[in-house]
């Protein structure tokens, strides 16, 4: 047997807990009924009553539903009570939008006539009412009840949690990128619709009935702000005065709603005409995105005009059923629309961002190409400039060495060759000057390889090549050298000049300090190495001749010390190699 449709009662508004007698003034009545309109003045509860004959026991058992209630009803067949769904007094269970089913058992029907009496209580925040209803078996009504709650709340409970999930998910990419103000908009816009349609579904609310529905009406308001806010942002207008003035109406719209609650049924007028200058911003959005479009076409602008429309339209429909200016029992369409809604945006979100990221990828490709060109061209003058330092290196050492030949080697070999064309010295002394001068130029040759900074390799590599003419000119050579540490500042110039300056006092011993002995020691001190010449030889009267001069202009070079100490029988010549401190001397090579 096929469902029977009720749209025929009767009706009495009384709140008696039983159904009332015969005698009461019942009223006929047709569905659907919303108090608003057939009964204002109604105390909160209202009956209906119709009957269902039968000729015989009924044909299995039977169900009635009810589409469409607010805010909650029982069932009474023949006087029994036979189902209750929730509270029906204080704390009133909320199933505005939720299907009830109510089996009916065999036992409470009867042969002929059933009275079957409908209670509806309802609380005076909400538009009240009794939809048509439904009776029949129980598996055609149980399957249209099925339906009915997949439509009325499965779906707006999962489309609820897209909404918010979709939400959060651009709610954490704008917390990444707080510059995108937009997502932000998106995102907060998105959750709050999403928890606003929670009511939807809401049984048992955690706060008083009158202050939840304040909550969902401020939380929707804001939604609906933000989401117009985004698309503005999303069409290329930033209109700062626009958005500050928006958000000031929210918080002033959340101060009406506290002090003005809904009273009486239906939709408080105040609360109806707040949603006036925000439905009018979706319009003026919706002109705006259509004149973009017609100065630059394209498919993310038709998809926004097109949810847009749909949207406003929900809108207006939503309106208009809490306003009472459709039939009772319409459901409201923005929970159905919220996820095609967010959808479409998150996917004109997606498309932006990856339109983004490709000219991000495309920058990036172009700098790396100028990168590397940049880069060759870079390694291009490092080797020009390697090849620059090479051959000013090659040419520096080249100047050095025939500085030092001009100075030492060639300076003896001109002495030589004028002692020879005067005709009055000795052969013995021409030789000494050309075996100086062969001693100088091996010295020279030895600078060329010597470690930089070793000491050491330098005293012994003067020892080498002068022992045997010290020795032959009749003077002994004590050495008194041990292991000296490396010298931090010994470059190859710096060794240069520290073997010029010991060459020059050695042979200041030899030519004119008529000595016997000459000592030459080098030792490692806290500040430095200190090597040491001293003879026993004649000494001087003081003056200071070219060589010393030469070997005070080489230890500022060197910014050594030099110290020449004159006695009655002999000299002592000190020279000072500074070290830097350890923090400068960790940080300067030992080693070329």
């Amino acid at each position: 047997m096929s469902p029977v449709q009720i749209t025929r009662v009767d009706a009495l508004a009384s709140a008696s807990r039983t159904p009332p007698g015969g005698d009461a003034p019942w009223a006929a009545a047709s569905l659907p009924d919303a108090w608003a309109q057939s009964r204002p003045a109604s105390a909160g509860t209202v009956w209906y009553r119709f009957n269902v004959r039968f000729s015989g026991p009924p044909d299995g058992p039977w169900a009635l539903m009810l589409p469409g209630v607010s805010m909650n009803a029982d069932i009474w067949v023949n006087g029994v009570l036979t189902g209750r769904s929730g509270r029906m007094d204080a704390g009133l269970t909320r199933h505005w939008n939720t299907p009830l089913l109510f089996p009916i058992p065999d036992r409470a029907w009867a042969a002929g006539d059933n009275v079957v009496h409908v209670r509806v209580r309802a609380a005076a925040e909400h538009r009240a009412g009794l939809a048509p209803m439904l009776i029949g078996s129980v598996d055609a009504i149980a399957q249209r009840h099925g339906e009915r709650v997949f439509w009325q709340n499965t779906l707006v409970s999962a489309a609820n949690a897209f909404v918010i999930a979709l939400g959060l998910f651009v709610l954490f990419v704008w917390l990444r990128k707080r510059e995108l103000t937009y997502y932000g908009y998106f995102a907060v816009g998105t959750i709050l619709w999403g928890l606003s349609n929670v009511d939807m579904t809401m049984q048992d609310p955690p706060m008083p009935d009158a202050a939840w529905q304040g909550l969902i009406v401020v939380t929707r308001l804001w939604s609906v702000v933000l989401i117009n806010l985004f698309c503005l942002r999303f069409a290329g207008r930033r209109l700062p005065r626009l958005e500050a003035a928006a958000f000031l109406f929210s918080l002033l719209a959340a101060l009406v709603v506290a002090v003005a609650p809904a009273q009486g049924q239906g939709v408080n007028p105040v609360h109806a005409l707040l949603m006036v200058p925000v439905l009018g911003t979706g319009g003026w959005v919706l002109v705006l995105t259509l004149r973009s479009l017609a100065t630059d076409p394209q498919r993310d602008g038709l998809l926004l005009v097109l949810v847009v429309v749909v949207t406003w339209l929900a809108g207006v429909h939503d309106m208009l059923v809490a306003a009472g200016q459709l039939p009772f029992g319409h459901i409201h369409a923005l929970p159905y629309v919220a996820p095609v809604l967010v959808s479409a945006l998150g996917w004109m979100i997606a498309g932006e961002y990856s339109r983004a990221h490709r000219a991000v990828n495309a920058l990036n490709g172009d700098l790396t190409a100028l990168v590397h060109a940049h880069e060759a061209q870079l390694h291009e003058s490092l080797d020009r400039l390697a090849r620059s330092d090479r051959t000013l290196a090659v040419a520096a050492e080249r100047a050095r060495i025939l500085r030092d030949m001009h100075d030492g080697v060639g300076s003896l070999l001109t002495s030589a060759v004028r002692q020879l064309e005067g005709g009055r010295i000795s052969t013995s002394h021409v030789l000494e000057s050309l075996r100086e001068s062969m001693s100088q130029l091996k010295l020279s040759i030895d600078a060329i390889n010597l470690p930089v900074g070793d000491v050491n390799a330098l005293l012994a590599s003067l020892r080498y090549r002068l022992q045997a003419r010290i020795e032959a000119s009749g003077i002994e050579l004590h050495w008194d050298v041990g292991q000296l540490p490396l010298w931090p500042t010994g470059t190859h110039d710096a060794m240069r000049h520290l073997q010029f300056m010991l060459l020059e006092a050695l042979s200041n011993v030899m030519q004119h300090s008529h000595s016997t002995a000459v000592t030459l020691a080098a030792r490692g001190l806290a500040e430095g190495i200190e090597v040491s010449l001293s003879d026993n030889g004649l000494g001087t009267s003081g003056d200071e001749g070219n060589g010393l001069r030469s070997m005070r202009e080489r230890a500022a070079a060197l910014s050594a010390r030099l110290s020449v100490v004159m006695r009655d029988r002999g000299t002592r010549v000190e020279i000072l190699l500074p070290v830097p401190p350890p923090a400068q001397a960790a940080s300067t090579p030992s080693h070329p």
